[in-house]
């Protein structure tokens, strides 16, 4: 509940406030799962950088880093660079409709509102949050 309400649920208001803007916007979540700390805020920085060995990912991944580091951690740095250099990452947009969303994990995928469950819960139960400040599904 506490991740819902400090992180992926703003995320996803952000994200419908700009595609509604107009914006092109894209949304991803990082669900892939260490030894050290599981899929927390934070644990997907080491891979976008490519940095296995550092304190930071010492810390968030264990040492030495997961097999399955150097492969997610290149795919997520392409898709990174591509973002930067076309300003596409290679996945589907997100759309207030369809809330397409990347999934990075060891085999990285595409959903359909994968959050639906949540959204639903904020929706009906928790109208407005007391921790954001904001109004379910009015970013």
């Amino acid at each position: 509940m506490l991740s819902d309400a400090l992180v992926r649920m703003p995320t996803t208001w952000t994200a419908e406030a700009h595609a509604r803007a107009g914006g092109r916007t894209w949304l991803y979540d990082f669900a892939w799962r260490g030894p050290t700390m599981g899929a927390g805020h934070g644990v997907d920085v080491p891979f976008i950088f490519g940095n296995p060995t550092s304190r930071l990912a010492a810390r968030l991944l264990g040492s030495p880093p997961p097999a399955d580091f150097g492969p997610l951690s290149e795919q997520m740095r392409t898709s990174w660079t591509t973002f930067a250099a076309t300003g596409d990452p290679g996945w589907p947009p997100f759309d207030v409709q369809h809330r397409r969303t990347r999934i990075w994990d060891t085999s990285p995928s595409d959903a359909t509102d994968p959050l639906a469950a949540s959204h639903r819960i904020w929706q009906q139960s928790v109208p407005h949050s007391s921790v954001t400040g904001i109004r379910a599904g009015h970013s």
